[in-house]
């Protein structure tokens, strides 16, 4: 990603406010990445991450084996999400 917008890991770190070393980690999977520190580099590269419940399609060995189906709520939202429009930047990560 950085390299297709033509930003380094410095410009990137300036960007959000931490340390190069910091953000060399996280992008090799050496640090646990947590919500906001995806928040915070998507903000930094002016993108929007999602998530999204996509149920699995046969939950067999899963806890959710016997659960009922996923409520009528998670298809929605998944199509809403995918037909979403591009959102305004946040104005505070912090």
């Amino acid at each position: 990603m950085l390299e297709s917008q033509g930003i380094s890991q410095r410009e990137l770190a300036s960007r959000i406010d931490r340390d190069e070393a910091q953000i060399s980690r996280l992008l090799r999977g050496a640090e646990n990445t947590s919500l906001k520190s995806l928040a915070r580099l998507g903000y930094g590269l002016g993108f929007r991450f999602v998530l999204v419940p996509i149920p699995f399609g046969d939950r067999t060995g899963t806890p959710a084996v016997d659960d009922p189906p996923p409520p009528p709520w998670v298809e929605k939202q998944r199509r809403r999400r995918s037909d979403e429009v591009p959102a305004t930047a946040p104005v505070d990560l912090d």
